[in-house]
């Protein structure tokens, strides 16, 4: 074996072993770890953020560190922590402006009354339209009666001159 490859494999050993031994730290084991050096230690607290790093908890004082972060990257950040203010922030979210596809939203309410306009017109032209349509269909009427008056007529002044021509056929 190369001494390359005992390097290595002594490394993940040695990564390995600390990852275990960070899964088995709690609390307690940095309460202890931090007792008379840190203050408020004795009622010190972690919880685990969303992306797996740890948050710890000291009084006031929240920090996140690295899942694998040891009890010197810890106290580093909590001591730094100290050091800066704390600062809350809040988020607020401003409504997003309402958005007009055809971008007259400015002018909805002439647009709705103009509309409202040409339905009135629209309908006061079906209604003439009606009108007409009916005195189109009395004039209809009124011109059919009078071909049947001028056929009986016709007829009546033919029979009246075929009583005058009385003559017989020619042939």
């Amino acid at each position: 074996m190369e001494i390359g490859q005992a390097i290595d494999g002594l490394t993940g050993r040695i990564t390995a072993f600390r990852f275990v031994r960070r899964l088995d730290m709690s609390a307690n084991d940095l309460r202890e770890a931090f007792k008379g050096i840190i203050p408020g230690s004795e009622n010190l607290t972690v919880s685990y953020a969303a992306n797996g790093s740890q948050i710890i908890h000291v009084g006031d004082k929240s920090v996140e560190v690295g899942a694998m972060a040891s009890n010197d990257e810890i106290m580093a950040a909590i001591r730094n922590a100290d050091r800066l203010p704390n600062v809350t922030f809040t988020v607020e979210r401003q409504k997003a402006p309402s958005m007009s596809v055809t971008g007259a939203s400015y002018v909805t309410g002439s647009i709705a009354d103009k509309l409202k306009s040409v339905r009135a017109k629209i309908e006061a032209g079906s209604a003439k339209m009606d009108q007409a349509i009916a005195k189109m269909d009395q004039a209809a009427t009124a011109h059919s009666q009078l071909a049947d008056t001028v056929s009986g007529e016709a007829d009546a002044l033919l029979a009246e001159l075929g009583q005058f021509t009385n003559s017989p056929p020619q042939g």
